[in-house]
């Protein structure tokens, strides 16, 4: 009976375990770096480090155009003894610019070595009928194209690597998010004897990727909300924004009515005015990256010469009657929020947070015979993130190598 009661409780075991899932995730970041190290941590000129990086989604959507770069070895030589410095700028940041007129976002990026490419510039019809469709769909499609200039960078220079997208990991099914490996092999300065220097060397790894949220506020009628509270039923809810698991980039609310009592009869006019303020807040590892606004020729509005994030947003309000009537000066079912609105996450505010007030009109007339409702509101980000990580190297002098340093390695 012992033995039974043995095996019965070591299948049980079995049994749990394999319903525990091992796979790695986190709710606030994308990518996480596993590992980024030099092997040996001390080199002498004329000798060899290798950098190695491990990198894995371990978020919620997929990642696209994931690419890793190294900073800090502009001094340092490839394996053929190619300086570094002379390879500058690996990826381009600068010539990003979007415009957006009369409803047509374009996104462009403009290089003199590589050209231009440029998404959108389509009205919306069919699929692109809704805002975030058309932002997301071009968003999409930029990346794509930005991506194969990485493409054509990585054929060409060493220190940088890229793949076109990881996928997320799947925690039901215990399958882990996808990962890549890279490793690097570069050769120090060469420094006179008695020296010795350390090198603090980052491998930055960019991404492009999407944040999605809802927040639903429960609505009731004047007449509606009197009967439930004297029946003492519940009439008091938080607001709770819905966010996509894995994202660093989180929508919060901070105030506003919940719920909204809508009272049909009032003498005030047939609008009511609620006012909403969010958050978008930056709770990743790292940050999106800035983009050098460029201005494109725009009749209506083009985005001002300066440092902003690279991070688009839309906005969606559902309900009886329901739009926005303003929201960063915008008004509508849906509005389109820039990366220069949200340029303070970048800036790195102290909280990193940016908020952002927003105003809905709820038409009166709707709700003559409508009880409840629920009133939605859908967010939908999409931005390019990175995240760092720094390994210590120390290059000793050479041996019997007086005066200043050489420019070129020892053979």
């Amino acid at each position: 009976m012992k033995a039974k009661g043995f095996i019965l409780l070591l299948a049980a075991l079995v049994f749990v375990s394999g319903c525990v899932s091992n796979t790695k995730v986190d709710p606030n970041n994308g990518l996480s770096v596993n590992e980024f190290s030099a092997d040996p941590g001390t080199v002498e000129g004329g000798e060899a480090a290798r950098f190695f990086v491990d990198v894995e989604n371990v978020g919620g959507t997929t990642a696209s155009c994931v690419t890793t770069e190294l900073f800090g070895v502009d001094s340092w030589y490839d394996e053929m003894g190619q300086p570094l410095s002379l390879l500058r700028p690996f990826i381009p940041t600068k010539g990003l610019s979007f415009s957006w007129a009369n409803g047509i976002l374009n996104l462009c990026y403009t290089n003199l070595n590589y050209g231009q490419i440029c998404a959108g510039g389509n009205t919306r019809t069919g699929e692109n009928y809704y805002l975030s469709s058309y932002v997301g769909n071009t968003f999409l499609d930029f990346s794509n194209q930005f991506c194969s200039v990485l493409d054509t960078i990585d054929q060409r220079l060493s220190l940088v690597k890229s793949r076109p997208e990881l996928l997320p990991p799947v925690p039901s099914t215990n399958r882990p998010g996808q990962s890549y490996t890279a490793e690097w092999v570069l050769r120090p300065p060469i420094l006179p004897e008695g020296v010795q220097v350390t090198y603090p060397i980052t491998a930055r790894t960019s991404y492009f990727y999407s944040t999605n949220a809802v927040m639903n506020v429960q609505a009731f009628s004047k007449a509606e909300y009197k009967r439930k509270t004297d029946l003492g039923q519940q009439t008091q809810y938080p607001l709770v924004v819905e966010n996509s698991f894995g994202a660093p980039i989180k929508i919060m609310a901070t105030r506003g009515s919940s719920p909204i009592v809508v009272n049909p009869d009032s003498l005030s006019g047939i609008v009511q005015y609620e006012s909403y303020i969010f958050e978008f807040a930056n709770l990743g590892e790292g940050f999106p990256l800035p983009m050098n606004v460029n201005n494109l020729e725009s009749t209506v509005y083009t985005s001002p010469q300066t440092q902003s994030g690279f991070v688009f947003a839309t906005m969606r309000v559902d309900g009886p009657g329901v739009i926005f009537s303003d929201c960063l000066g915008q008004g509508g079912q849906e509005v389109f929020i820039t990366g220069d609105a949200l340029q303070n996450i970048v800036k790195i505010r102290g909280d990193q947070r940016v908020p952002v007030g927003c105003t809905i009109a709820i038409d009166r007339t709707r709700w003559q015979d409508t009880p409840m409702a629920t009133v939605s509101f859908t967010f939908n980000l999409w931005y390019r993130y990175y995240i760092d990580r720094t390994v210590n190297v120390v290059v000793k002098g050479v041996e019997g190598l007086p005066g200043q340093a050489i420019v070129r390695g020892i053979v």
